[in-house]
């Protein structure tokens, strides 16, 4: 008997960074701020990297931080 193929549809949930409502935004964390202030650097540093690479790259540096 052939095995069938089955195909699962699978979806993401995506959290949102916005305020609910009445509420308060919260402030970046020290991790969120050092993330933002160095992608940029490196993306310049590394022109050919994607971003994917680059984020773990810096993300990296901050755990060495």
């Amino acid at each position: 008997m052939p095995k069938t193929t089955k195909t699962t549809k699978t979806t993401k949930t995506t959290k949102t960074t916005k305020a609910k409502k009445g509420g308060k935004k919260r402030k970046p964390s020290k991790y969120n701020l050092f993330m933002k202030k160095q992608l940029p650097i490196y993306k310049k540093a590394h022109p050919s990297a994607t971003h994917q690479q680059a984020f773990k790259m810096v993300a990296k540096s901050w755990v060495k931080k």
